[in-house]
């Protein structure tokens, strides 16, 4: 094989693996108050997908928050759901402030976690106070304002990530005496993962056919 078809086979095996590269959703992230389909669960039915963290104020730690429906107390104040996601908490009403925190896992198995990026809008009542991945504070702070509720945030998260299972956590604080409570829609999305024996599949696609190429242009040659 010469020099120029050496270059040429592997410049056809890099644009083979570059159209396999695809952005995939991130099927296992879930926005809040929705099932295992993203679609919106019952009123008041509960959020399997989330729970309530270790540094919640009051017994709540440990619990799985529930949905809130539109028009249920406290929406409004509340910003209104979306056709993608509700609002959920612990508790209606709960009467005691502090730190409320609300965790997630979801895999990047067969993903590849430096491509993968999370992108949404969220909000609190009282308030986002940051956002943890893998434990670790997303930066830039995600955080919104103090009785922001009625209004959504938007937000992304480009980095942190790892492979298999991730963690994110949700840090949010109740100042008013009242009521706490999360909401967040959100998507996912990652580049899969081409294992390497289809990458060796590919070069040897590759190099098959320019073998038959040559021998064809060959023959057309001598006849």
């Amino acid at each position: 094989m010469t020099k120029r078809s050496l270059v040429f086979a592997l410049g056809l095996l890099a644009a083979l693996t570059a159209s396999q590269a695809r952005a995939d959703i991130i099927s296992t992230l879930y926005s809040t108050g929705v099932n295992n389909a993203h679609a919106l669960l019952p009123g008041f039915a509960p959020d399997t997908h989330y729970v309530m963290a270790t540094g919640s104020s009051d017994g709540t730690t440990g619990l799985t928050p529930f949905a809130v429906p539109n028009g249920g107390f406290p929406i409004p104040p509340w910003v209104s759901n979306t056709s993608t996601a509700q609002w959920i908490t612990p508790r209606l009403p709960e009467g005691v402030n502090g730190a409320y925190n609300y965790t997630t896992t979801f895999s990047l198995a067969g993903l590849d976690p430096t491509t993968a990026k999370i992108t949404g809008n969220l909000t609190a009542d009282d308030q986002v106070v940051g956002v943890l991945l893998n434990g670790v504070a997303v930066a830039p702070a995600i955080t919104t304002p103090d009785v922001g509720y009625a209004s959504v945030f938007a937000f992304s998260i480009t980095s942190g990530f790892v492979g298999g299972t991730n963690t994110l956590e949700f840090l949010t604080m109740n100042n008013h005496n009242i009521v706490t409570g999360l909401f967040v829609d959100m998507t996912g999305t990652a580049n899969a993962i081409i294992p390497e024996p289809a990458s060796m599949a590919l070069l040897g696609i590759g190099l098959s056919g320019l073998f038959a190429f040559r021998r064809f242009r060959g023959r057309a040659s001598a006849a």
